[in-house]
């Protein structure tokens, strides 16, 4: 699945204000990576889905895109 081109750092910036009010959803931690903002670590795959939402209103499916060590890097950004 490609990811969607539209999703920007504002939009993983309140994904991850929604993971600082709501917790990481359960099984949801990082294995390999991790996205640092603020000296805290978030998992990515979290990040972007709920930056899709913010984006294109839904969460995306996590099992829909890979992550991890075996997959390409979807995105880079700063987080400052």
């Amino acid at each position: 699945m490609k990811l969607p081109s539209i999703i920007t750092k504002e939009h993983l910036l309140k994904a991850i204000e929604r993971i600082v009010r709501e917790g990481i959803p359960v099984d949801s931690s990082s294995q390999y990576y991790d996205i640092i903002y603020n000296n805290k670590s978030y998992p990515p795959k979290v990040v972007v889905s709920y930056a899709n939402h913010f984006a294109n209103g839904e969460d995306l499916d996590r099992n829909l895109f890979t992550g991890g060590i075996c997959s390409l890097t979807f995105f880079k950004t700063v987080l400052n």
